[in-house]
């Protein structure tokens, strides 16, 4: 295909645009910071998609493909800019940090006496102690008896085995 009757297809809307995409890929033109969440939504992601394959379809192909360079740097150039909002925040005095520690400490300390380790000592039986009094097999099971049978295993030939 010989390139002038390649240029012979443009269009002069296609020509502006060309212009006006190298002009976006070369100057550093910043995104709004109210159009950028718009961009990056997928709403906003499909219509860059729609606008990539009606170029493709529908327009030169050179012009599509500068597109492809123009959406990617379009989404780059979105994604820098960050919404921040910025909020007063007052430092506390040392007295409220103060009351604020007291606090934490009195909700995280139990409320509960601890169990009294001296074997001597009664106190309640708790879940855990009742649950392995009952199940514990210690003490419970029936003495072991041995039991004569006719059965007779049988060795196969263990020549080169070790006694180990």
């Amino acid at each position: 295909m010989n390139f002038r009757s390649l240029l012979k297809r443009v269009t002069l809307p296609e020509v502006l645009v060309l212009v006006v995409f190298i002009m976006y890929l070369v100057f550093p033109v910043s995104t709004p910071s109210g159009l950028s969440p718009y961009i990056e939504s997928p709403f906003g992601l499909l219509v860059i998609f729609a606008i990539t394959v009606a170029l493709f379809v529908y327009s030169h192909p050179v012009l599509a493909v500068l597109y492809l360079f123009v959406a990617y740097t379009l989404l780059r150039r979105s994604a820098v800019v960050k919404h921040t909002v910025h909020y007063v925040r007052e430092t506390k005095t040392s007295e409220q940090k103060q009351v604020a520690a007291e606090k934490q400490v009195a909700e995280a300390t139990p409320t509960e006496e601890p169990r009294n380790v001296r074997p001597g000592s009664t106190q309640p039986v708790t879940l855990e102690e009742q649950i392995v009094l009952e199940r514990a097999p210690i003490g419970k099971s029936e003495k072991i008896t041995f039991m004569q049978t006719t059965f007779k295993p049988v060795a196969t030939n263990t020549t080169g085995a070790s006694f180990a």
